[in-house]
């Protein structure tokens, strides 16, 4: 699923959200639209450690105002 927000609302995300180090990373990616392989190459970790971080940033944005 391909997430589709502008500098500026990331950036607000960003700001009223509190993301991980590593949750950002995978947002950044995420954004450039790269692959949970190719995001778990890069920050190695496991393909299903990237799902699961994946849903709690889908979560936590849902959840923000």
């Amino acid at each position: 699923m391909k997430i589709n927000y502008t500098k500026s609302e990331v950036e607000r995300l960003k700001s009223e959200i509190y993301f991980t180090k590593d949750e950002l990373k995978i947002l950044e990616y995420w954004l450039l639209d790269y692959s949970i392989v190719q995001m778990a190459e890069e920050l190695k970790l496991s393909t299903s450690t990237i799902s699961r971080r994946k849903k709690t940033i889908r979560e936590k944005i849902n959840k923000a105002p």
